[in-house]
């Protein structure tokens, strides 16, 4: 291999040093910026739209269910069983709350 320089690559290399025009770079630029929020911003508010949709949905299913169990936990927090369950979670929740303060 020679250490020539080599006059063809010579004229690559100034060809390549013109600084090429920075406005259409710029304005496709921000027109691709605009296309991606926009896009982002339209799939948020699918996302938004098909939550409510699914909560209209939903909601009824989810409220009567939650109203039968709190008749169960409500008789069972009546019988015996429940007293001692509710002891044990209470002094669980005094002891940890002890813990926590003391650090």
């Amino acid at each position: 291999m020679s250490d020539e320089l080599d006059p063809q690559l010579l004229r690559y290399f100034v060809a390549a040093e013109t600084s090429l025009d920075r406005a259409p770079f710029i304005a496709q630029a921000e027109l691709r910026l605009q296309r991606a929020r926009r896009v982002r911003s339209m799939l948020r508010w699918a996302v938004v739209i098909v939550s409510l949709a699914l909560a209209a949905a939903v909601g009824p299913y989810a409220i009567s269910a939650s109203i039968e169990l709190n008749h169960y936990l409500a008789a069972f927090l009546l019988s015996p069983w429940g007293w001692g369950a509710s002891i044990v979670a209470g002094l669980w929740i005094v002891r940890r709350a002890r813990r926590l303060a003391l650090g």
